[in-house]
């Protein structure tokens, strides 16, 4: 299993570096060629990048929060079987006393 994850772990780290790579290529590559008729390499828009982040931090808190809603429904729903069942026991302890 151990072996598994630092296959993974491996695999997103290379994957990483050749990312980096391909990036440093093409702003090297820009760098040394400034003429006209290479295309340049722009960099992402930061209101893209951000509104990129924004949504997946929104979608992360949203399913945080489902999951929350939904694990205190169920325990209130015990809390309240519970509540009721002693309620009754009580009740049967009541009647037969009479």
């Amino acid at each position: 299993m151990s072996s598994d994850i630092q296959e993974t772990a491996n695999g997103l780290n290379n994957q990483v570096r050749a990312d980096r790579k391909t990036e440093v290529g093409e702003i090297g590559g820009a760098a040394e060629s400034p003429s006209s008729d290479t295309p340049r390499v722009e960099g992402k828009p930061k209101a893209k990048t951000f509104r990129a982040k924004a949504v997946a931090y929104s979608q992360s808190v949203s399913g945080i929060l489902v999951t929350l809603i939904a694990v205190l429904l169920v325990s209130l729903l015990f809390f309240s079987q519970s509540v009721v069942s002693l309620f009754s026991r009580k009740q049967q302890i009541r009647e037969s006393s009479f």
